[in-house]
Protein backbone atom coordinates (compact mmCIF):
# COMPACT_ATOMS: atom_id res chain seq x y z
CA UNK A 1 0.00 0.00 0.00
CA UNK A 2 1.24 3.43 -1.09
CA UNK A 3 1.40 5.54 1.86
CA UNK A 4 -1.03 8.10 1.71
CA UNK A 5 1.11 11.16 2.56
CA UNK A 6 2.86 10.22 -0.96
CA UNK A 7 -0.88 10.30 -2.56
CA UNK A 8 -1.54 13.54 -0.86
CA UNK A 9 1.75 14.67 -2.51
CA UNK A 10 1.18 13.61 -5.66
CA UNK A 11 -2.58 15.08 -5.66
CA UNK A 12 -1.08 17.99 -4.58
CA UNK A 13 1.52 18.46 -7.12
CA UNK A 14 -0.93 17.23 -10.19
CA UNK A 15 -3.26 19.81 -8.97
CA UNK A 16 -0.82 22.89 -8.62
CA UNK A 17 0.51 21.90 -12.42
CA UNK A 18 -3.05 21.79 -13.55
CA UNK A 19 -3.35 25.39 -12.05
CA UNK A 20 -0.12 26.13 -13.92
CA UNK A 21 -1.00 24.84 -16.96
CA UNK A 22 -4.31 26.80 -16.87
CA UNK A 23 -2.73 29.84 -15.45
CA UNK A 24 -0.12 29.60 -18.43
CA UNK A 25 -3.10 28.82 -21.00
CA UNK A 26 -4.99 32.29 -19.82
CA UNK A 27 -1.91 34.47 -19.45
CA UNK A 28 -1.51 33.06 -22.88
CA UNK A 29 -5.00 34.32 -24.18
CA UNK A 30 -4.45 37.05 -22.83
CA UNK A 31 -1.17 37.94 -24.19
CA UNK A 32 -3.33 37.54 -27.71
CA UNK A 33 -6.16 39.21 -26.68
CA UNK A 34 -3.68 42.23 -26.21
CA UNK A 35 -2.52 42.83 -29.72
CA UNK A 36 -2.60 46.39 -30.77
CA UNK A 37 -2.27 47.33 -34.43
CA UNK A 38 -1.25 51.72 -34.89
CA UNK A 39 -1.99 53.14 -38.54
CA UNK A 40 -0.47 56.81 -38.90
CA UNK A 41 -1.32 58.70 -41.58
CA UNK A 42 2.89 60.28 -41.84
CA UNK A 43 5.99 58.39 -40.33
CA UNK A 44 7.39 57.19 -37.06
CA UNK A 45 10.30 60.07 -37.59
CA UNK A 46 7.60 62.59 -38.22
CA UNK A 47 7.94 64.56 -35.07
CA UNK A 48 4.33 64.69 -34.52
CA UNK A 49 3.85 60.61 -34.84
CA UNK A 50 7.02 60.50 -32.56
CA UNK A 51 5.27 62.44 -29.82
CA UNK A 52 1.75 60.65 -30.23
CA UNK A 53 3.52 56.98 -30.08
CA UNK A 54 5.17 58.50 -26.94
CA UNK A 55 2.11 59.11 -25.28
CA UNK A 56 0.43 55.59 -26.67
CA UNK A 57 3.71 53.07 -25.52
CA UNK A 58 3.62 55.12 -22.12
CA UNK A 59 -0.53 53.83 -21.45
CA UNK A 60 -0.21 50.94 -23.01
CA UNK A 61 3.40 49.92 -21.35
CA UNK A 62 2.42 46.39 -19.78
CA UNK A 63 0.40 43.57 -21.39
CA UNK A 64 -0.43 45.07 -24.60
CA UNK A 65 2.24 44.45 -28.05
CA UNK A 66 1.87 47.43 -29.99
CA UNK A 67 2.74 46.73 -34.02
CA UNK A 68 2.80 49.91 -36.34
CA UNK A 69 1.75 50.96 -40.02
CA UNK A 70 3.44 53.87 -41.42
CA UNK A 71 0.85 55.67 -44.44
CA UNK A 72 3.74 57.85 -44.88
CA UNK A 73 1.33 60.58 -46.90
CA UNK A 74 3.57 63.63 -45.39
CA UNK A 75 6.12 62.58 -48.10
CA UNK A 76 4.43 60.12 -50.87
CA UNK A 77 2.29 61.67 -53.47
CA UNK A 78 -1.30 61.67 -53.07
CA UNK A 79 -2.27 59.27 -56.25
CA UNK A 80 -0.45 56.60 -53.85
CA UNK A 81 -2.71 57.07 -50.77
CA UNK A 82 -4.88 54.44 -51.25
CA UNK A 83 -2.22 51.94 -51.89
CA UNK A 84 -0.74 52.84 -48.82
CA UNK A 85 -4.59 52.16 -47.22
CA UNK A 86 -4.60 49.01 -49.07
CA UNK A 87 -1.56 47.68 -47.48
CA UNK A 88 -2.67 48.40 -43.70
CA UNK A 89 -5.74 46.98 -44.61
CA UNK A 90 -3.97 44.07 -45.02
CA UNK A 91 -1.94 44.18 -42.49
CA UNK A 92 -4.44 44.47 -39.92
CA UNK A 93 -6.09 41.14 -41.75
CA UNK A 94 -3.17 39.40 -41.34
CA UNK A 95 -2.56 40.45 -37.58
CA UNK A 96 -6.08 40.47 -36.69
CA UNK A 97 -5.43 42.97 -33.31
CA UNK A 98 -7.67 43.25 -30.69
CA UNK A 99 -7.67 47.11 -31.07
CA UNK A 100 -6.69 49.32 -33.89
CA UNK A 101 -5.36 52.74 -33.11
CA UNK A 102 -5.65 55.05 -36.45
CA UNK A 103 -3.15 58.57 -36.34
CA UNK A 104 -4.83 61.52 -38.56
CA UNK A 105 -7.13 62.49 -40.95
CA UNK A 106 -5.45 60.88 -44.13
CA UNK A 107 -5.41 57.28 -42.41
CA UNK A 108 -9.22 57.85 -41.19
CA UNK A 109 -10.95 59.04 -44.65
CA UNK A 110 -9.30 55.59 -46.27
CA UNK A 111 -9.70 53.40 -43.35
CA UNK A 112 -12.83 54.46 -41.38
CA UNK A 113 -15.43 53.06 -44.06
CA UNK A 114 -13.46 49.66 -43.72
CA UNK A 115 -13.63 49.56 -39.75
CA UNK A 116 -17.06 50.50 -39.60
CA UNK A 117 -18.14 47.50 -41.38
CA UNK A 118 -16.09 45.43 -38.43
CA UNK A 119 -16.42 45.00 -34.88
CA UNK A 120 -12.79 45.98 -34.26
CA UNK A 121 -12.61 48.47 -31.61
CA UNK A 122 -10.97 51.70 -33.09
CA UNK A 123 -9.63 54.90 -31.85
CA UNK A 124 -8.55 57.56 -34.38
CA UNK A 125 -6.57 60.45 -32.43
CA UNK A 126 -4.76 63.85 -34.57
CA UNK A 127 -8.58 64.06 -36.13
CA UNK A 128 -9.08 67.44 -37.39
CA UNK A 129 -12.21 66.59 -39.24
CA UNK A 130 -15.76 65.82 -38.27
CA UNK A 131 -15.55 62.28 -37.90
CA UNK A 132 -19.23 62.13 -39.13
CA UNK A 133 -17.09 63.22 -42.61
CA UNK A 134 -15.20 59.58 -42.59
CA UNK A 135 -18.38 57.87 -41.62
CA UNK A 136 -17.61 56.51 -38.17
CA UNK A 137 -19.43 59.34 -35.89
CA UNK A 138 -21.35 57.39 -33.27
CA UNK A 139 -20.64 54.26 -33.59
CA UNK A 140 -20.03 51.94 -30.74
CA UNK A 141 -16.66 50.70 -32.60
CA UNK A 142 -15.17 53.87 -32.92
CA UNK A 143 -13.81 56.79 -30.56
CA UNK A 144 -11.22 58.90 -30.33
CA UNK A 145 -9.51 62.41 -29.59
CA UNK A 146 -10.21 65.23 -32.11
CA UNK A 147 -7.13 67.71 -32.50
CA UNK A 148 -7.97 71.25 -32.83
CA UNK A 149 -4.98 73.89 -33.26
CA UNK A 150 -5.39 76.57 -30.20
CA UNK A 151 -5.44 78.98 -33.33
CA UNK A 152 -7.94 82.07 -31.54
CA UNK A 153 -6.25 81.21 -28.22
CA UNK A 154 -2.87 81.39 -29.52
CA UNK A 155 -3.78 85.17 -30.65
CA UNK A 156 -5.21 86.25 -27.50
CA UNK A 157 -2.21 85.01 -25.62
CA UNK A 158 0.30 85.90 -27.92
CA UNK A 159 -1.23 89.80 -27.63
CA UNK A 160 -0.45 89.87 -24.19
CA UNK A 161 3.21 89.67 -24.84
CA UNK A 162 3.45 91.82 -28.09
CA UNK A 163 0.77 94.29 -28.96
CA UNK A 164 -1.18 92.64 -32.40
CA UNK A 165 -3.65 94.20 -34.05
CA UNK A 166 -3.15 92.24 -37.71
CA UNK A 167 -1.33 88.73 -38.38
CA UNK A 168 -0.74 86.53 -41.03
CA UNK A 169 -1.40 82.92 -40.87
CA UNK A 170 0.45 80.77 -43.58
CA UNK A 171 -0.45 76.45 -44.01
CA UNK A 172 0.86 74.69 -46.17
CA UNK A 173 -2.53 72.95 -48.73
CA UNK A 174 -2.69 69.43 -47.06
CA UNK A 175 -5.83 67.65 -45.69
CA UNK A 176 -5.02 69.34 -42.20
CA UNK A 177 -4.58 72.60 -43.63
CA UNK A 178 -8.14 72.53 -45.62
CA UNK A 179 -10.07 71.46 -42.70
CA UNK A 180 -8.61 74.36 -40.09
CA UNK A 181 -9.82 76.72 -43.16
CA UNK A 182 -13.28 74.80 -43.08
CA UNK A 183 -13.72 74.46 -39.21
CA UNK A 184 -12.00 77.40 -37.58
CA UNK A 185 -12.10 79.89 -40.81
CA UNK A 186 -15.47 78.89 -41.23
CA UNK A 187 -14.39 78.48 -44.98
CA UNK A 188 -13.54 82.16 -45.22
CA UNK A 189 -9.44 83.40 -45.41
CA UNK A 190 -9.70 86.49 -42.50
CA UNK A 191 -11.16 85.90 -39.31
CA UNK A 192 -10.99 88.24 -36.35
CA UNK A 193 -10.14 87.39 -32.32
CA UNK A 194 -10.69 90.02 -29.88
CA UNK A 195 -9.83 93.01 -32.09
CA UNK A 196 -7.27 91.31 -34.02
CA UNK A 197 -7.64 90.48 -38.05
CA UNK A 198 -6.10 87.23 -39.04
CA UNK A 199 -5.46 86.37 -42.66
CA UNK A 200 -4.99 82.93 -43.60
CA UNK A 201 -3.35 81.87 -46.54
CA UNK A 202 -3.11 78.05 -47.10
CA UNK A 203 0.13 77.74 -49.62
CA UNK A 204 1.76 74.73 -51.43
CA UNK A 205 4.44 76.41 -53.30
CA UNK A 206 7.51 77.42 -51.81
CA UNK A 207 8.06 80.02 -54.11
CA UNK A 208 4.69 81.73 -53.35
CA UNK A 209 5.60 81.08 -49.80
CA UNK A 210 9.13 83.07 -50.49
CA UNK A 211 6.89 85.84 -52.23
CA UNK A 212 4.48 86.37 -49.59
CA UNK A 213 6.96 86.79 -46.71
CA UNK A 214 9.66 89.01 -48.89
CA UNK A 215 6.30 91.04 -49.87
CA UNK A 216 5.57 92.03 -46.42
CA UNK A 217 9.19 93.46 -45.91
CA UNK A 218 8.15 95.85 -48.19
CA UNK A 219 4.70 96.32 -47.07
CA UNK A 220 4.63 95.92 -43.18
CA UNK A 221 1.46 95.05 -43.25
CA UNK A 222 1.07 92.75 -40.41
CA UNK A 223 2.35 92.55 -36.69
CA UNK A 224 3.27 88.56 -36.56
CA UNK A 225 3.39 86.07 -38.62
CA UNK A 226 1.67 82.53 -37.67
CA UNK A 227 3.37 79.02 -39.26
CA UNK A 228 0.79 76.12 -39.29
CA UNK A 229 2.02 72.90 -40.89
CA UNK A 230 4.57 73.20 -44.28
CA UNK A 231 5.27 69.63 -44.33
CA UNK A 232 3.62 69.05 -48.07
CA UNK A 233 5.07 72.11 -49.75
CA UNK A 234 6.75 71.82 -52.82
CA UNK A 235 9.38 73.10 -55.03
CA UNK A 236 8.48 74.24 -59.14
CA UNK A 237 9.02 70.48 -59.91
CA UNK A 238 6.80 69.59 -57.62
CA UNK A 239 9.22 67.63 -55.38
CA UNK A 240 8.69 67.53 -51.69
CA UNK A 241 10.76 70.45 -50.16
CA UNK A 242 12.05 69.08 -46.45
CA UNK A 243 10.00 70.78 -43.53
CA UNK A 244 12.63 72.16 -41.91
CA UNK A 245 14.12 74.34 -45.13
CA UNK A 246 10.50 75.94 -44.84
CA UNK A 247 10.55 76.47 -41.25
CA UNK A 248 13.82 78.00 -41.28
CA UNK A 249 13.69 80.17 -44.33
CA UNK A 250 10.20 81.82 -43.11
CA UNK A 251 12.57 81.56 -39.95
CA UNK A 252 15.37 83.61 -40.92
CA UNK A 253 13.34 86.04 -43.45
CA UNK A 254 10.18 86.63 -41.50
CA UNK A 255 10.48 90.78 -40.89
CA UNK A 256 8.21 90.57 -37.53
CA UNK A 257 8.14 87.90 -35.05
CA UNK A 258 7.28 84.02 -36.29
CA UNK A 259 5.24 82.21 -33.62
CA UNK A 260 3.74 78.46 -33.76
CA UNK A 261 0.81 76.38 -32.87
CA UNK A 262 2.47 72.88 -32.51
CA UNK A 263 5.52 72.17 -30.46
CA UNK A 264 7.22 71.08 -33.34
CA UNK A 265 8.14 74.25 -35.23
CA UNK A 266 9.68 75.99 -32.42
CA UNK A 267 13.19 76.44 -31.55
CA UNK A 268 16.45 77.83 -32.41
CA UNK A 269 16.24 78.89 -36.27
CA UNK A 270 12.31 78.28 -35.93
CA UNK A 271 9.14 79.62 -34.42
CA UNK A 272 9.87 82.31 -31.29
CA UNK A 273 6.80 79.74 -29.31
CA UNK A 274 2.98 80.12 -28.90
CA UNK A 275 0.48 78.24 -27.08
CA UNK A 276 1.24 74.90 -28.73
CA UNK A 277 -0.10 71.25 -29.31
CA UNK A 278 2.14 68.14 -28.68
CA UNK A 279 1.50 64.87 -30.09
CA UNK A 280 2.06 62.99 -26.92
CA UNK A 281 -0.70 64.46 -25.07
CA UNK A 282 -3.12 62.90 -27.61
CA UNK A 283 -1.68 59.93 -27.58
CA UNK A 284 -2.28 59.89 -24.23
CA UNK A 285 -5.26 60.48 -23.91
CA UNK A 286 -5.85 57.61 -27.13
CA UNK A 287 -4.10 55.42 -24.78
CA UNK A 288 -6.90 55.76 -22.24
CA UNK A 289 -9.77 55.76 -24.31
CA UNK A 290 -8.29 52.30 -25.45
CA UNK A 291 -8.09 50.88 -22.06
CA UNK A 292 -12.18 52.04 -22.15
CA UNK A 293 -13.17 50.41 -25.15
CA UNK A 294 -11.06 47.34 -24.19
CA UNK A 295 -13.55 47.04 -21.05
CA UNK A 296 -16.83 48.31 -22.41
CA UNK A 297 -19.92 46.62 -22.96
CA UNK A 298 -20.38 45.50 -26.62
CA UNK A 299 -22.97 48.32 -27.39
CA UNK A 300 -21.84 51.01 -25.61
CA UNK A 301 -20.72 54.29 -27.53
CA UNK A 302 -17.75 56.47 -26.14
CA UNK A 303 -17.94 60.20 -27.09
CA UNK A 304 -15.09 61.67 -29.20
CA UNK A 305 -13.26 64.02 -26.87
CA UNK A 306 -11.65 67.08 -27.76
CA UNK A 307 -7.69 67.45 -27.13
CA UNK A 308 -7.33 70.70 -24.52
CA UNK A 309 -4.24 70.92 -22.98
CA UNK A 310 -2.01 73.18 -24.63
CA UNK A 311 1.13 74.15 -23.55
CA UNK A 312 3.45 77.88 -23.96
CA UNK A 313 6.54 77.06 -25.35
CA UNK A 314 9.32 79.06 -26.73
CA UNK A 315 12.75 79.79 -27.64
CA UNK A 316 15.12 81.80 -25.96
CA UNK A 317 17.33 83.00 -28.78
CA UNK A 318 14.61 83.22 -30.82
CA UNK A 319 12.85 85.64 -27.86
CA UNK A 320 16.35 87.34 -27.91
CA UNK A 321 16.38 87.92 -31.49
CA UNK A 322 12.90 89.71 -31.20
CA UNK A 323 13.49 91.46 -28.35
CA UNK A 324 10.31 89.91 -26.78
CA UNK A 325 9.87 89.16 -22.39
CA UNK A 326 7.93 87.01 -21.44
CA UNK A 327 5.18 88.18 -18.67
CA UNK A 328 5.47 86.90 -15.55
CA UNK A 329 2.43 84.93 -15.53
CA UNK A 330 3.54 83.33 -18.41
CA UNK A 331 7.15 83.09 -18.09
CA UNK A 332 6.61 81.29 -15.04
CA UNK A 333 4.43 78.25 -16.71
CA UNK A 334 6.33 78.40 -20.16
CA UNK A 335 8.70 75.65 -21.63
CA UNK A 336 12.07 77.20 -22.61
CA UNK A 337 14.26 75.68 -25.14
CA UNK A 338 17.69 76.20 -26.27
Amino acid sequence: MKNPGYVLLHAVIRVFLSMSLLGFSTLKALAEDNKVLIIESYHAAFPWDASYLEGITETLSTGYTLNTFEMDTKRLPADQFQKQADAAWAVYQKDQPNLVIIGDDNALKFLGPKFSKTQTPVVYLGINNNPRAYGVANLPNFTGVLERPFIKRSMQQISSIIPMKKVLVVFDDSTTAQVVKSEIFRSQEKLTVGGIQVDLKLIGQFDAIKALIEKEKTNKTYDAVFIGLYHTVKNSDQSRVPANDVLEWVAHNSPVPLFAFWDFSVGNNKAAGGYVLFGKEQGLMAGELALKMLGKSKDEVIPPALGKKGRYLFSKSQLLKWNIKLPENIKKTATLLD
